[in-house]
C-alpha cells in the first residue's frame, strides 16, 4: 500500500522452540568479512591452519521468484517452509522454489501487500497487511476481514493468548480481541492514548504493550493495566529471551524485562550501530542477533557486541533474520532475501591467487605448495611465506602448463620452456633451454614414476626423462607418433606409464619403450585424453572429451551425459582417502564411489546411470570452470585435501566433511493449479468434472542440498513407464477422463532411487458420467424397451387375437347359419316326428292298454268269478308286450333314419 511506503514496518518475534542451534561458524565469517585477512604476504596463513573455511551466500529476488526485493517479515511455518512478506504478496521458499500468493491466484486473500509475522507455536503463522491477518502453515489455512476495525487506521501489532484469543493493535493506538468471530476493544486501554500500539506481546498470562509512551502491562486475568515506570520510551519490538523478554527502544537500547517486571538494559543504542530494532531476534542459546541499517549484523553473546560484515549485505539495510541450523536468512531492504551458510567446497583465499586462473597444482616433498597460473609464473606458499616466480626471476614465459619434483627440486613447464628450481635455495637454478639446449617447447605434462624418474612430455616434440643425472632423453615413436600432442600422463599399479594424447589415443610405456597403443573410437573433437585412472580391478579409466571411458579388450566403451555424468569432457580423475572418486568438469565437481565404476562393467551401458553427487558455486567453488591440458588438473594434498585449479580461484575439497555430512529432506503435496486458482492438496484430490487442463505441485524442503536430486513421475493407470521430470517440481496434465487414478513421484538422489511418493486423485464426472446415471440409464432404456417389447407383443397379440376372433366369428356365423338350418330341420323332424309319434302312438297305447287291462284283472281275479283261464291270461299280456316291443324298435328306427341325414 503506498501509505506504507517509507513507514517502519513494526513487527514482533515469538521464537519457536524447535528451532535448531546454528552451526554456521559466523564468529569466523565475521573474521573473514570484517577483518583484513592478510596484513601481507607473511600473514598469508595467519588463522589458516592449512584449512581455510568459506561461505557461500545463495540470492533470491524478483528475478528468480519472490514477488518483491523488500523482505517486511520472515519465518519459518510449522512444515519447514520459509515465508516471506512483501507488498506484491506473500512468498513460501523451500530451498529451492518460490511459490507467491497474492489474490490473483489465493482469491480468499483480500489485499496484497503484507508487512508483519507472528509465529504461533504448534498453528503457524499470522500475516498481517493494512485490515487483514492470514494464518498461514504450509498454505493459507484462514483469513480474518479486519476492515471494521481499521477504517481509518492499519493494523501494526498482534499476539495470541493460550485460550487462542488474539489481541491486535492499530496505527491509531485501539487494541481489540478477536475470538470466534467477534471483535471487541480492550475497555481498559480506552483513551489511554493515541500513539501506535508498536509491538504485542504475551507472556506469563500478561499482555506487554509496547508504545511510543512506553512499556505497558495488562494482566490477563485480573484485567488491570499498569505501565511499566521508569522505563525508555519508544518501544519498537519485545520478543522472548528464555523466560525473560527483551525489547528495543529507539534512543536508549535493548533492555531485558524480568518476569516480576524488572527491567534492565543489555546495550545502549550508541553501541549498536544503526540498529534496526524491528530486526532483533534471539535464539535458543539467549544469543541477541540484529540487522542494522548500514547491512551489518550484530550478535549479543554473554554481553559481548559482536559486528559482523558481509560484502554481499553492504549498505542494504537489513529488515529480517532467521536462523536455522547452519543456515542464516537475511530479508533485506532491496536485495530480496540472502541466505548464508557454510561451504561444501572451500575457497583459497589469498590476495595474490584468489581470482588467478589457476593451472598446475603440486605439494612438494618439504610440504610447501606450488601453484600455477595461466599468465603470472607460479607460485610457492611455505611457512606463511609467499615467493613468486615469473619473468622477473629469469622465467621466459609466466604461461604455466606443469609441475612436478622430487626430494631436492621442483620442475617447472612453461608455454615456452622447462625449469629446475631448488627447494633449498627458493632459486630457478636451471632453464634447460640454456643449460641442454633444449628447445623453449610447450611442456604439457610431468610425472614422476616409482623409481624416481621423472617424464615430461612436448606439444609436438614427444616424450622425454631425466636421467640420475638430471639430463634430458627422448623416448623413442615410431613415426606416426612423433609429432604426437601428448596432454596427460598417469602411473599404473605395475609401474607402466600411460600418456594421454591429443587424437593418437593411449600410449603406455614400460622400461622406457612403447609397448601399447589403445586408440579411441571417438569423433576428432572428442579424441582427446585430459586424465588416467586405473580401479581396484586393474580397469584402466580416462577422462577424455567424450565422457569418462573404460578400456575393454583394446577398446574403450564409456559413461557419457546421459549416463548421469556431469559433463562429456571430463578433465581430472582423483580418489580421495575414502575411496570416492572426484572429476572435473567446466560444469563443476562430481564426486561418486568407486564402486560406480565397477558396476558399469557388469551393466549395459545404454541402462547404467551413475549415482553420484554434482557440486558448483552453489557449494563453494571458485568457479564452474575447472582447467584441462594441464599437469596436474587436480591434486591430493599430504593431508588428504583435494585442490582443483579453475578459471578463478582454487577450489578445495576436504572428504571429511562430505563423510559427516547428512542431508534431510521433506516432502509434500502441494497445490492443484487450475489457470490462476491454486487449491491446497491434503488428504486426497478431487478435481471437478470439466476440467481440461491442470498442473500438481509437490514441494522438496531442503534448504542443504536440493541440487543433487531429479525427479520422475507416472500415472499406474495410463501407464508403467516413467516420465522424467529434472528438477521441475510441477506435473501438468490434459483432458484425463473422469476416473481415479494413482499419481508416483520417483526421486532420484545421487543417482540412486531415494523415495517414491503417491497421491490418489479423482477426476470428478458431469452427472451423465457417473455410474448411478449410467445405472439410471440403463434400467430406463431396460424400461423402454421392456415396454416397446411388451406393447408390440401386446399389439401382435391383438392382432392374432382379432383375427383369431375374425376368424372364429366367420366360423360362428356359418356354424350359426347351419345351426339355424338344422334347427329348421331339427323342427320339420319334430314335427314329423310328432306327427309320427302322433300316428303310431296308438300302436302303442292298443297293447299297453290291453296289457295293462289284463294286470288289473288279474288284480281283481279273486273277487270275479273267472272268466278266462290263468293260462290264457298270460299270453295275453305277453302278447301285447311282445306288440309292444315291436312298436318301440319300429319308432326308434324311424328317428335314427330322420337324425342321422342332421
Amino acid at each position: 500500500m503506498n501509505k506504507r511506503k517509507g513507514e517502519k514496518i513494526l513487527e514482533m518475534y515469538n521464537p519457536k522452540k524447535n528451532h535448531s542451534l546454528l552451526i554456521l561458524p559466523l564468529v569466523l565469517l565475521f573474521l573473514l568479512a570484517g577483518n583484513p585477512l592478510f596484513a601481507g604476504e607473511d600473514e598469508f596463513w595467519t588463522n589458516r591452519n592449512f584449512n581455510p573455511t568459506n561461505y557461500t551466500v545463495s540470492i533470491w529476488n524478483n528475478t528468480n521468484g519472490l514477488p518483491h526485493n523488500t523482505i517486511y517479515a520472515l519465518e519459518k511455518d510449522q512444515f519447514g517452509y520459509t515465508w516471506m512478506a512483501t507488498e506484491e504478496g506473500l512468498s513460501r521458499f523451500d530451498g529451492t522454489t518460490a511459490v507467491v500468493f497474492e489474490p490473483r491466484n489465493s482469491p480468499e486473500l483480500i489485499e496484497t501487500s503484507y508487512y508483519n509475522f507472528y509465529p504461533i507455536n504448534g498453528k503457524g503463522i499470522w500475516a498481517a497487511g493494512d485490515f487483514s491477518l492470514v494464518l498461514l502453515n504450509k498454505t493459507i489455512k484462514q483469513v480474518i476481514d479486519c476492515q471494521s476495525i481499521t477504517v481509518s487506521s492499519w493494523l501494526t501489532a498482534l499476539s495470541e493468548d493460550e485460550n487462542g484469543v488474539l489481541w491486535i493493535g492499530t496505527k491509531e493506538g485501539k487494541i481489540y480481541s478477536f475470538h470466534k468471530g467477534t471483535f471487541k476493544p480492550l475497555e481498559a486501554w480506552q483513551n489511554h492514548t493515541n500513539d501506535p500500539i508498536n509491538s504485542l506481546f504475551i507472556a506469563n498470562n500478561q499482555l506487554l504493550i509496547g508504545t511510543e509512551a512506553g512499556l505497558f502491562v495488562y494482566h490477563l486475568i485480573n484485567q488491570t493495566l499498569e505501565p511499566i515506570v521508569n522505563g525508555p520510551k519508544k518501544i519498537r519490538h519485545i520478543a522472548s529471551l528464555g523466560k525473560e523478554v527483551i525489547f528495543g527502544a529507539s534512543g536508549s537500547g535493548i533492555w531485558k524485562l524480568s518476569p516480576d517486571l524488572y527491567i534492565q538494559l543489555i546495550a545502549r543504542e550508541k553501541e549498536l550501530y544503526a540498529i534496526n530494532y524491528r530486526s532483533i531476534r534471539p535464539d535458543e542459546e539467549n544469543r541477541i542477533w540484529a540487522g542494522t541499517e548500514t547491512g551489518e549484523i550484530l550478535l549479543i553473546e554473554n554481553k559481548e557486541l559482536k559486528q559482523i560484515k558481509f560484502p554481499e549485505l553492504t549498505e542494504n539495510p537489513i529488515r529480517k533474520l532467521l536462523i536455522d541450523g547452519n543456515h542464516f536468512f537475511v530479508g533485506t531492504q532491496s536485495k530480496g532475501l540472502m541466505i548464508f551458510r557454510e561451504s561444501l567446497i572451500q575457497k583459497l583465499e589469498h590476495p595474490l591467487l584468489s581470482h588467478k586462473n589457476i593451472r598446475p597444482i603440486f605439494q612438494a616433498a618439504d610440504e610447501s605448495i606450488w601453484i600455477g597460473t595461466r599468465n603470472s609464473g607460479v607460485f610457492r606458499l611455505k611457512d606463511r611465506n609467499t615467493t613468486t616466480f615469473d619473468a622477473s626471476k629469469g622465467m621466459f614465459h609466466e604461461g604455466i602448463l606443469s609441475l612436478c619434483g622430487d626430494e631436492q627440486n621442483m620442475f617447472v613447464g612453461t608455454r615456452e620452456g622447462l625449469y629446475r628450481i631448488e627447494l633449498a635455495s627458493n632459486l630457478i637454478t636451471e632453464d634447460y633451454h640454456i643449460s641442454q639446449n633444449f628447445p623453449r617447447y610447450q611442456i604439457n605434462t610431468m610425472i614422476r614414476d616409482k623409481e624416481g624418474k621423472i617424464w615430461f612430455s612436448a606439444a609436438q616434440g614427444g616424450i622425454f626423462y631425466f636421467d640420475e643425472n638430471k639430463k634430458i632423453h627422448q623416448v623413442e615413436l615410431p613415426e606416426h607418433l612423433q609429432r604426437t600432442n601428448i596432454i596427460s600422463s598417469g602411473i599404473l599399479k605395475n609401474g607402466d606409464i600411460a600418456f594421454g594424447s591429443e587424437g593418437n589415443g593411449l600410449l603406455i610405456l614400460r622400461n622406457g619403450k612403447l609397448v601399447r597403443q589403445i586408440p579411441l573410437n571417438l569423433i576428432p573433437g572428442e579424441n582427446i585424453i585430459y586424465a588416467i585412472y586405473e580401479d581396484a580391478q586393474g580397469g584402466i579409466w580416462i577422462g577424455s572429451q567424450g565422457g569418462l571411458l573404460l578400456e575393454k579388450n583394446g577398446k574403450f566403451s564409456g559413461i557419457r551425459k546421459e549416463n548421469g555424468l556431469i559433463g562429456n569432457g571430463i578433465y581430472s580423475i582423483t580418489q580421495d582417502k575414502l575411496g570416492n572418486i572426484w572429476i572435473s568438469s567446466n560444469f563443476g565437481l562430481q564426486k561418486f564411489q568407486e564402486e560406480e565404476l565397477l558396476r558399469f562393467k557388469t551393466e549395459d551401458p545404454e541402462d547404467f546411470f551413475l549415482a553420484s553427487e554434482i557440486f558448483s558455486d552453489k557449494h563453494g567453488m571458485s568457479n564452474l570452470e575447472t582447467n584441462s591440458r594441464i599437469s596436474p588438473a587436480s591434486f591430493i594434498m599430504n593431508n588428504g585435501q583435494i585442490w582443483i585449479p579453475t578459471i578463478e580461484g582454487i577450489s578445495i575439497i576436504d572428504p571429511t566433511i562430505f563423510a559427516e555430512r547428512k542431508t534431510n529432506s521433506i516432502f509434500f503435496w502441494d497445490q492443484l493449479k487450475i489457470g490462476n486458482t491454486f487449491t491446497n492438496i491434503e488428504n486426497g484430490l478431487n478435481i471437478n468434472a470439466g476440467t481440461g487442463n491442470f498442473s500438481i505441485t509437490f514441494s522438496i524442503i531442503d534448504y542443504e542440498d536440493d541440487n543433487q536430486s531429479s525427479y520422475f513421475y507416472r500415472i499406474k493407470e495410463l501407464s508403467e513407464e516413467w516420465t522424467y521430470l529434472g528438477k521441475r517440481k510441477e506435473i501438468f496434465f490434459s483432458h484425463l477422463l473422469p476416473n481415479s487414478y494413482t499419481l508416483e513421484v520417483k526421486k532420484l538422489e545421487r543417482g540412486k532411487i531415494a523415495d517414491i511418493y503417491i497421491l490418489n486423485f479423482r477426476i470428478l464426472p458431469y452427472f451423465y458420467q457417473t455410474l448411478l446415471f449410467k445405472i439410471l440409464l440403463f434400467l430406463t432404456v431396460l424400461l423402454l424397451a421392456v415396454f416397446f417389447v411388451s406393447y408390440s407383443f401386446k399389439v401382435k397379440l391383438g392382432n392374432q387375437l382379432a383375427y383369431k376372433v375374425q376368424q372364429r366369428t366367420r366360423e360362428i356365423e356359418e356354424t350359426n347359419q347351419l345351426l339355424e338350418k338344422a334347427l329348421k330341420s331339427i323342427e320339420s323332424q319334430n314335427l314329423m316326428l310328432r306327427d309320427t309319434i302322433w300316428h303310431q302312438s296308438h300302436t302303442i297305447r292298443g297293447p299297453l292298454t290291453r296289457a295293462m287291462a289284463v294286470i288289473n284283472y288279474l288284480k281283481e281275479l279273486e273277487e270275479h268269478d273267472k272268466e278266462l283261464s290263468h293260462e290264457q291270461l298270460l299270453e295275453e299280456v305277453e302278447k301285447s308286450l311282445q306288440e309292444l316291443d315291436q312298436n318301440i324298435r319300429h319308432i326308434n328306427q324311424l328317428l335314427q333314419e330322420q337324425f342321422k341325414e342332421y
